[in-house]
């Protein structure tokens, strides 16, 4: 059955403004990251901005909705692929990069994660490097009360107070959260929505996640450091100019030569 959260998402995907998307700066950021080891890249999902920064591109996403409705359309250089990207097998020491955005929070903290960096660490050539923009949850707590402040008198976008509600659950649960309990608690939070700023259509939105089968993982930073195949030495990149980038870093190691 299709993820129901991914199919809406595929559907309304020009609607998405980051935090949930790459801005230009973090693009920029992740360009010059790469430098010139564009020969052979894994993109960890079907991202547009992504697929459209490289020449040669081989996107692996879970989701046929994704592939259907974001997915550019394979060119003789850029090609989809239908998997899972825990059981995919690919090539070993044979792609110049893998990039992502957020797809290691969409596997489960810690043994999931940490199967598929190495996994990562094995599709690489030496020199190659792995660059993914993380959603992390900050090492201080996000409270109610702060979320309750945020939600009357806001001052980040829609996208951005929702990826408050996930850090709060993430901080409660263990870095995993279900999706569909933030509807449960924005209910808990504002059980009379009179006079909340959001408009109707945004409010809608926090409705369909009751529906959602999606898991994702918000470690911190120093979690995330944890799960790392020994020898690797990650580094975090702090980029972007959007509502709570400082909760979204680049997260990158290089494969030795």
């Amino acid at each position: 059955m299709i993820n129901s959260h991914w199919a809406l998402r595929s559907q309304h995907w020009n609607r998405s403004v980051p935090p949930l998307r790459y801005d230009s700066v973090a693009l920029q950021t992740l360009k010059e990251l790469i430098g010139d080891r564009t020969n052979k890249i894994v993109v960890l999902g079907v991202t547009r901005e992504l697929v459209e920064l490289f020449p040669n591109i081989l996107a692996i996403d879970n989701e046929p909705t994704m592939l259907t409705n974001v997915w550019i359309g394979d060119t003789a250089t850029k090609s989809a692929m239908l998997a899972n990207w825990l059981e995919v097998n690919l090539e070993p020491n044979t792609y110049s990069a893998t990039i992502g955005d957020g797809s290691i929070n969409q596997v489960a903290f810690p043994q999931d994660q940490k199967s598929l960096l190495t996994k990562i660490y094995d599709w690489l050539e030496p020199g190659g490097i792995f660059a993914c923009r993380m959603y992390t949850r900050p090492e201080k707590p996000i409270t109610r009360e702060y979320l309750i402040e945020q939600g009357k008198h806001p001052t980040i976008n829609w996208s951005a107070y929702r990826r408050l509600l996930s850090m709060h659950l993430a901080e409660i649960d263990g870095q995993t959260i279900l999706t569909r309990d933030l509807t449960g608690l924005f209910n808990e939070l504002f059980p009379d929505r009179t006079g909340l700023p959001w408009t109707p259509e945004e409010l809608e939105m926090v409705d369909t996640y009751a529906a959602s089968k999606l898991k994702s993982c918000l470690p911190t930073r120093h979690e995330l450091t944890q799960i790392f195949p020994d020898g690797v030495e990650v580094t975090f990149v702090d980029t972007g100019n959007y509502d709570l980038a400082e909760y979204c870093p680049i997260m990158t190691f290089t494969k030795p030569l």
